[in-house]
């Protein structure tokens, strides 16, 4: 959880360039957000896999691959140019534009 201070501490951190922009994103500091990364590693796994544990190696290398994955997948939403189309439900797609907007006219405030 996040308290009054930590978020003015890392509002101010993000003012003097320390910290990126996306810090921002509160509503990423839940424990759904970490059981969904979580619960994505494992779905990493293949079809055919039994193994359902894996050591923390394991957990960051997948956490690696979903990084890449939702950086291409961030960046082809944005480009009109993109070859790789990624489904996203019309729900997310308002959400994401909405959040992503919002953080930007809340760090140009700050300036």
């Amino acid at each position: 959880e996040i308290n009054a201070h930590n978020l003015r501490y890392l509002t101010l951190l993000v003012k003097q360039n320390k910290l990126p922009k996306e810090v921002l994103s509160i509503y990423s500091f839940n424990s759904q957000s970490c059981e969904s990364i979580f619960r994505n590693t494992r779905s990493l796994s293949g079809a055919y896999s039994t193994i359902i544990n894996f050591t923390v190696h394991d957990f960051l290398r997948r956490a690696k691959k979903l990084l890449i994955l939702n950086q291409i997948k961030c960046s082809e939403q944005s480009n009109d140019n993109g070859h790789l189309l990624f489904p996203v439900h019309h729900k997310h797609k308002k959400d994401n534009d909405l959040l992503t907007l919002q953080i930007d006219d809340d760090v140009e405030q700050l300036e």
